[in-house]
């Protein structure tokens, strides 16, 4: 009576792949299977075989779409718009937070009160070129002719910050290259 001696094939966790189906992932983590599918296909994570005639996917590669990568876009970037609904509104609660923090202590301005700011400045500015060729005239001794040059020049440059300002951002992009 011998007793046999039976072998045992150790695979490395490398060998060694763990698959589901997309209800057996539906299954395991709670959510359903629009859900599932949605997040593998926005992360990328493609079927590596069929079981049954049905997709099998590897469940590391699964695992971090469904769970690791939650709250970030393709990139890896945190995205909210990826995030379950209570940690949405969670994180848009603290951003709010953060922004009445910045505005109290200063970091932050209002968009008003900026555009107030600058318009104050490119008034002040406004005004320094229109009066530049007359008090040159006047404090230098420039010749007519000198004046006439250096106001042209200053209505060109008038003209180009003008532009700028109402060109489109792309416009505006384009033009400082």
């Amino acid at each position: 009576m011998g007793l046999g001696v039976a072998t045992v094939e150790v695979l490395s966790l490398a060998e060694r792949q763990i698959t589901m189906s997309l209800r057996r992932l539906s299954d395991e983590f709670e959510m359903s299977r629009d859900t599932i599918s949605k997040r593998l296909a926005m992360h990328g994570v493609q079927p590596c075989g069929r079981r049954h005639g049905h997709p099998v996917y590897r469940l590391r590669d699964a695992a971090q779409a469904l769970v690791g990568s939650t709250g970030t876009d393709a990139e890896g970037n945190l995205d909210p718009r990826f995030l379950p609904p209570q940690q949405r509104n969670a994180w848009y609660q603290s951003e709010a937070r953060r922004l009445d923090v910045e505005m109290t202590t200063g970091q932050l301005i209002p968009a008003a009160e900026h555009e107030a700011d600058l318009a104050d400045m490119t008034k002040e500015f406004v005004q320094f070129l229109e009066t530049l060729p007359d008090v040159m005239e006047r404090d230098c001794g420039l010749t007519p002719e000198q004046v006439s040059a250096m106001s042209e020049s200053v209505d060109r440059t008038r003209e180009s910050f003008y532009q700028r300002i109402v060109a489109s951002p792309d416009e505006s992009a384009e033009a400082s290259e």
